[in-house]
């Protein structure tokens, strides 16, 4: 058995609060860089965009943005692992809580979609918003298992693979309880290897799913804070912006990925440090923590939210130059995020118990 050294504290907590809502935020900026969408009759919008506005997409949504599903592995790790005695009782009541926070969500979510879409697909108004064959004429009852579960593709409410692969990393964590305390280095020399150069040892979970996730048990397991990096922070950010502008320079080539994994790495510990000087602002720490609590139905709604909204100012714009199409790159996203936000609201006001259930209890 071992016993964490370092309780959470309430600065610590803050800081790993205030900091969810941008890392949704960066999650569906990730989601928003297409420069066109697909429907029944072919494609609307640009195949490319100009240099420019390229790079800027790169910086951001290639970029910046990437560094958040990382960071929600480390911190998903670090929060399970933190203050606590490792048993075989302690296990099976943090898989249990799971069932709570992250199954039930996760299956509500994805049955929901289904169902939508099936709707969606019967009706001449929207079939023309998607492309392809109707889900109701083509699935088999293992397609409708595997686009609810994930088991050999991701979700159909795509983003959850985030929450299927955290959830398969759960249940293994005795394993990587035993790895990080009995044989570390050669554990994180092996997947950082594999994850570095982009190979995989499995589908399911990712290899950056393992990692990260590994990476914040390690430290909450040594008893370690997320915050200790901080006296390097700045030293972070100087070499995180330079190699996220090399990122999006490169952004298509073969040898990419080695840039774009230096840059999530200098990211993480860059972000880490930045929530130190946010919690210094009361009104900063007011806003994001309130909308901190929106974070999860954000993240769930946010597609095929941001789908829809996407298509029908396709469709009724027909956008063909890079200025306007730039201009929804950031409009959408922005709009899906209030719309979500303000729909959270309203679900916590006119049915509060519900809203937890589906948010896996994180209704505030």
């Amino acid at each position: 058995m071992f016993k964490g050294l370092l309780m959470l504290d309430k600065k610590s907590s803050l800081r790993l609060t205030i900091i969810r809502f941008p890392l949704i935020v960066g999650v569906v900026f990730i989601h928003a860089s297409s420069s066109f969408v697909s429907v029944a009759n072919g494609t609307i919008g640009l195949s490319h965009v100009n240099v420019i506005s390229e790079f800027v997409k790169n910086i951001i949504s290639h970029g910046i943005a990437r560094i958040a599903v990382p960071l929600f592995f480390v911190i998903s790790g670090y929060l399970f692992f933190i203050s606590i005695e490792w048993t075989g009782a302690v296990y099976f009541l943090k898989i249990k809580k799971r069932i709570k926070t992250l199954l039930i969500p996760f299956l509500f979510w994805n049955i929901l979609l289904v169902l939508v879409m099936i709707i969606a697909q019967s009706y001449s108004a929207t079939q023309t918003f998607f492309a392809g064959k109707k889900i109701l004429e083509t699935y088999s009852f293992w397609d409708y298992c595997n686009a609810v579960l994930g088991i050999n593709r991701s979700p159909i409410s795509h983003q959850f693979w985030f929450i299927r692969d955290l959830m398969i990393v759960v249940i293994f964590t005795p394993v990587i309880y035993f790895m990080v305390r009995k044989l570390p280095i050669l554990f994180f020399m092996v997947i950082f290897v594999f994850w570095f150069f982009n190979f995989h040892l499995f589908y399911l979970p990712s290899t950056e799913a393992i990692l990260f996730f590994s990476l914040g048990s390690y430290i909450a397991i040594k008893g370690k804070s997320l915050f200790d990096t901080d006296k390097y922070g700045l030293k972070f950010i100087l070499i995180y912006f330079p190699l996220v502008l090399i990122d999006a320079l490169t952004h298509g080539q073969s040898y990419n990925v080695y840039i774009h994994h230096m840059g999530i790495l200098m990211g993480l510990l860059s972000i880490l440090y930045i929530t130190g000087i946010i919690i210094k602002s009361q009104k900063a720490q007011k806003y994001l923590i309130f909308l901190g609590n929106a974070s999860f139905f954000v993240f769930a709604t946010h597609e095929p939210l941001l789908t829809i909204v996407k298509k029908a100012a396709y469709r009724s714009m027909n956008p063909e130059t890079t200025s306007i199409i730039m201009a929804l790159y950031f409009i959408l996203p922005i709009t899906v995020i209030i719309l979500s936000t303000f729909s959270y609201v309203l679900f916590l006001k006119l049915a509060p118990n519900f809203t937890g259930i589906i948010t896996g209890g994180r209704q505030r």
